[in-house]
């Protein structure tokens, strides 16, 4: 999410990002509306976002009957902002901590995720159709009726927080004894992680997952939910084509025993994976709902994301990203991705591309990629740079990969880390 917010008092201006504001604490997030929002009401500020080169006013205001604080755009003034700020398509935004709300953790430590019912629920088809134009097997272009997923990044962020966290967990409690690959993630998703993650009240991904074996299993996943929820896949992408009639076909490999298997998806849903990606190279894992259709076709997809990796199981959003990840796995370092900030209120929301944990201090580890004349980019990074160079109980390491830098020297293990 691009866009900053300037806070210009006499004599100080500071900046904080907004997926930073996002991923705070609620009481961190709630203190700093607070204090904000007293220097603003008294005129010792001045708010500006910096989504693009020229500053946009802001402002902030606090709501008694729910005893929350909005940062807010003036009226209409949406369309003054960058495209991808929160602002562009969003007037407001809260310190009532609703921007989680994809995600909650609750006291047990499982991850409660809602999702639109449409992307794993079997639901009676809307009334209310949409007309694509969807090219057919010869490339000739037809229209065509489609119910279309609006939850599709939903079901990226659920596949990439599943793979992060089962990444970082093995590294915390394995990493030292056995190095992970992409097999052994994926049985520690199968085993472990699958089980902490749920879609409904009552249903983890692990009682919906498909393990592998016979894509008939996935009828009989469905039956014992009787037929309410679709059941859940998770495997490497291998390729697909076009079909016709606006249906592609997915041929899936089995991250374990390499098997392939061929599932179905709507084409529009498989490009628009695609064209949300930063990564224009695999490898790729790919999650999403599935129901068994009917004998001797093959599964269908209903609703999928795709999350670029590296060559071991790490994700990635950057082909610069996937070479460091690379090079420390290479070296079979310690290295989390990070999905929040719970175990580091320092960060204070700032959630770095990654943490190594087998040196002498934490390591916060950031890769930067865009050109320099990416003016806002560069601004995010000088605000990154400067706050996490600055925590007393980390140590910081960068990468300019956008000015063409070799990669720096790794920071050095610590005496006791593995060889």
């Amino acid at each position: 999410m691009n866009g900053m917010l300037e806070i210009t008092t006499v004599g100080n201006v500071t900046h904080l990002l907004y997926d930073q504001l996002i991923n705070m604490s609620q009481e961190q997030q709630h203190a700093t509306f607070r204090d904000l929002h007293e220097l603003y009401r008294h005129k010792k500020t001045q708010l500006n976002c910096k989504c693009t080169n020229v500053d946009i006013d802001m402002m902030i205001i606090y709501r008694e009957i729910s005893n929350s604080y909005y940062i807010k755009t003036f009226p209409k003034q949406s369309s003054k902002h960058d495209k991808k700020c929160h602002f562009h398509n969003k007037n407001s935004l809260s310190s009532a901590n609703e921007y989680i709300g994809n995600t909650q953790e609750d006291s047990d430590g499982n991850l409660r995720v809602q999702l639109p019912a449409i992307d794993f629920k079997k639901v009676k088809p809307s009334k209310k159709k949409t007309t694509i134009k969807s090219k057919d097997a010869h490339g000739t272009s037809d229209s065509i009726e489609a119910s279309v997923s609006v939850g599709t990044s939903t079901i990226h962020q659920l596949v990439r927080k599943l793979i992060t966290r089962a990444w970082d967990d093995y590294i915390f409690f394995k990493g030292k004894e056995r190095y992970p690959d992409i097999g052994r993630i994926y049985s520690q998703i199968v085993k472990r992680t699958s089980k902490k993650i749920y879609v409904a009240k009552n249903v983890s991904l692990d009682q919906l997952m498909y393990k592998g074996g016979k894509v008939g299993s996935i009828y009989y996943i469905e039956k014992a939910h009787k037929h309410k929820y679709h059941a859940f896949a998770l495997l490497k992408y291998a390729g697909h084509s076009d079909l016709q009639n606006g249906m592609s076909e997915l041929i899936l490999e089995h991250p374990s025993t390499l098997i392939k298997m061929k599932f179905t998806v709507n084409t529009i849903i498989i490009e628009s994976a695609f064209s949300g990606l930063t990564v224009s190279e695999g490898p790729y894992i790919l999650g999403g709902f599935v129901t068994y259709t009917e004998q001797n076709n093959p599964p269908h997809f209903i609703s999928l994301g795709l999350v670029p990796i590296n060559d071991y199981g790490v994700p990635i959003e950057s082909s610069y990203e996937r070479f460091l990840y690379n090079a420390l796995c290479h070296q079979k370092r310690l290295v989390q991705r990070i999905h929040d900030t719970k175990y580091h209120p320092a960060w204070k929301g700032l959630i770095p591309d990654g943490l190594l944990i087998d040196t002498v201090k934490p390591t916060i580890i950031e890769v930067f990629g865009m050109s320099e004349s990416q003016t806002h980019y560069h601004q995010h990074r000088k605000v990154k740079i400067d706050y996490l160079s600055s925590l007393p109980n980390y140590d910081f390491w960068y990468w300019d990969a956008f000015d063409k830098k070799t990669l720096p020297k790794l920071p050095p293990l610590r005496q006791n880390g593995i060889d």
